[in-house]
């Protein structure tokens, strides 16, 4: 079973499917295989705000994943 990174309550991303990322100012640009996903604090996406600690997870998630 893949492993799923949770970017929101209900968004997940498949790990396989990242290709790359980025951090830019409060944000982080993860490069999937069919997409750009621009994750940021005060960006909502389905009406849910992220928080600089929810930058802080997924960065940590993505090192955690490839490191």
């Amino acid at each position: 079973m893949a492993r799923k990174l949770q970017l929101l309550p209900d968004f997940f991303v498949n790990m396989d499917n990242i290709v790359s990322w980025k951090i830019y100012d409060d944000s982080i640009f993860i490069e999937t295989v069919s997409s750009t996903i621009n994750v940021g604090i005060g960006a909502y996406t389905n009406n849910v705000q992220v928080t600089s600690n929810d930058l802080k997870r997924v960065i940590n998630d993505i090192n955690a994943y490839f490191n």
